[in-house]
């Protein structure tokens, strides 16, 4: 199938989904409303639902399709932001870094001492040392 073709059945077969379920949380919410004025009353929904008193609204909107995938989207999308942890507000970062470089130089300075001990000069102290050679 050549690709303006497939271009113009998407597009075709997009506005045909949209013509099919235009209006249609509309017409649940509708419906779910005159259901509750046809006579289920609050006893009636807690008898159904085992003591637990449920909105029809909320159940004829809960039954449709799009709902549903919408609603298992945002499941998804819940999960990396619950792995947020909320509890650090008071924590520092700042100096959290500032300790590390900190301690990074120390250890930096250390493996310095010990390379001096073992006649290994670091790079930057061999290239000083060639520069104060080329001036004298």
């Amino acid at each position: 199938m050549p690709f303006e073709d497939y271009q113009k059945l998407r597009g075709w077969i997009k506005n045909k989904d949209r013509e099919r379920f235009s209006g249609y949380l509309g017409k649940g919410i509708r419906q779910a409303i005159n259901d509750t004025r046809t006579g289920k009353s609050g006893e009636d929904l807690k008898a159904m639902e085992g003591g637990r008193a449920i909105n029809p609204v909320q159940e004829q909107v809960m039954r449709n399709p799009v709902v549903g995938l919408f609603m298992q989207g945002t499941a998804f999308a819940n999960m990396p932001v619950r792995s947020i942890t909320l509890d650090d507000r008071n924590k520092n970062y700042v100096k959290e870094h500032q300790d590390g470089l900190e301690e990074a130089k120390k250890n930096l300075d250390e493996r310095e001492i010990d390379r001096k001990y073992q006649g290994i000069k670091m790079p930057w102290a061999q290239v000083k040392a060639q520069e104060e050679r080329e001036k004298n």
